[in-house]
């Protein structure tokens, strides 16, 4: 069966039955006159005989009737349900979430991407007023902005308020966009919202003012940091003269306390003006292939003679089969200087600080960490410990651990800490391993044999 390409599928349901009925005239017609003729004309035809002969007839052609047109009807309860199935595909793979809500804000149908995004089943969802996804803050004026966008519904944007925010099922929220449509129907009309999870978008752009505001700081800094060196110099290296006569002139003790204090503090602004230096200089690196073991054991001779002298105790255990790095070398020692450094200031009573290198899980890295048994970190310092600036020390910049993490980010590794208040922390740094190629060995078959030709 065919439909006419002029009209819509179904038109049968108008063309044909007339045109069966029309049949069924014209049979019938006949059927009467023959009858008639065979009854003039031969007695003995009954007219019982007749009669049952008139209902077959229009039993079949009462069947082709019932049977022409639920073809039609199940063709088009198919097409109804093919199409239904396809749109609910469309609906539910869409990218971006999709919520449908009736006249009085009831839920009425969501997409796998709003019950992803929100941490809802669909059946928690169905009925639901579209408040639930509010943060309860917001949920009083959210009615408010629906009951104004139902007086004059247009497609436009609209959220939970002037930042939109959404509220997922175990309570933490999120930023989003929402934009509306409007739909009317017999039961007064839908709406359709549009959500998109914009968390990624808010995080690059904050990334990208931040970024900006460091380049602002760090032509700042380089400026003051330049005309500050000098002077501090010479403050430094005068203070250290005199502390170092201070014997042969007979100086008094207080005296002598304050030379040192103006050396301490000089030294101290100098590290400062020399970190600043670092934040402000666009980072160009020479990546060499290196081994963290070398690394590890060149910086403890540094550090061993003043360990020693404060009671700490530094312990290693280096993987001797432990793959090289491509890294920049100063780079690199300057993260684990900073390192240790922490770990000693965080042990004033003394301690020990272990080292140990090896192959990181993932494959094709390598982890280097750094323990100590000091005081701890707590886990609101702990979340900020490499956020430009932030420090718990009195003494410190907080530029050392945001500068390890920038240099770890160089190196395409990271940079992270674990610490209990009261048993120590544990910095740990993964890097990735360089990747060398297998020797090839020679085909054998290749090689011409002694005596061959």
């Amino acid at each position: 069966m065919t439909f006419d390409s002029a009209r819509p599928p179904g038109s049968e349901w108008y063309s044909r039955p007339l045109r069966l009925v029309l049949i069924y005239v014209i049979v019938g017609g006949l059927w009467v006159g023959v009858s008639d003729v065979i009854q003039l004309n031969f007695a003995f035809f009954p007219i019982a005989v007749d009669r049952l002969i008139f209902i077959a007839i229009t039993a079949v052609l009462s069947y082709i009737v019932v049977r022409e047109n639920r073809i039609v009807i199940e063709q088009s309860r198919a097409a109804e349900n093919e199409s239904a199935a396809r749109i609910r595909a469309y609906f539910n793979s869409a990218a971006e979430g999709l919520i449908v809500v009736d006249s009085q804000g009831r839920i009425v149908d969501a997409n796998a991407k709003v019950v992803q995004m929100f941490g809802y089943t669909e059946p928690e969802l169905i009925g639901q007023p579209i408040e639930m996804l509010a943060p309860e803050r917001l949920r009083g004026q959210h009615g408010g902005y629906r009951a104004e966008y139902m007086r004059a519904p247009i497609s436009r944007p609209m959220g939970f308020g002037r930042d939109p925010v959404g509220r997922r099922k175990d309570g933490s929220e999120f930023p989003i966009e929402v934009s509306l449509s409007y739909f009317a129907t017999r039961q007064g009309g839908i709406v359709t919202g549009y959500i998109t999870d914009v968390t990624e978008r808010r995080q690059l752009e904050f990334q990208s003012r931040r970024s900006e505001a460091m380049a602002a700081i760090g032509t700042v800094a380089a400026g003051v940091a330049h005309e500050l060196n000098n002077p501090l110099a010479i403050i430094s290296a005068r203070a250290e003269l005199v502390i170092a006569e201070a014997s042969n002139r007979g100086l008094p003790d207080q005296l002598l306390n304050d030379l040192q204090v103006i050396h301490r503090n000089a030294h101290r602004a100098s590290r400062v003006a020399t970190e600043l230096l670092t934040l402000a200089r666009t980072p160009q690196k020479s990546h060499k292939p290196l081994n963290l073991n070398d690394l590890v054991n060149e910086i403890m001779l540094l550090f061993r003679e003043q360990t020693a002298r404060d009671g700490i105790q530094i312990e290693t255990a280096l993987d001797p089969q432990l793959p090289p790095v491509s890294g920049d070398h100063t780079a690199l020692s300057q993260v684990l200087t900073n390192l240790l450094s922490n770990a000693r200031e965080a042990m004033p009573a003394g301690g020990i600080i272990r080292m140990k290198t090896c192959s990181a899980a993932q494959p094709q890295a390598v982890r280097l960490t750094v323990e100590d048994t000091g005081n701890g970190i707590p886990d609101d310092a702990a979340a900020k410990i490499f956020d430009l600036f932030y420090t718990t020390k009195s003494t410190g910049t907080g530029l050392g651990l945001w500068l390890s993490k920038r240099a770890g980010r160089e190196h395409g590794g990271t940079i992270e800490v674990k610490s209990q208040v009261g048993q120590g922390t544990i910095f740990i740094v993964t890097l990735p391993a360089l990747r060398t190629e297998p020797e090839q060995t020679p085909d054998p078959i290749a090689i011409p044999q002694a005596g061959r030709s």
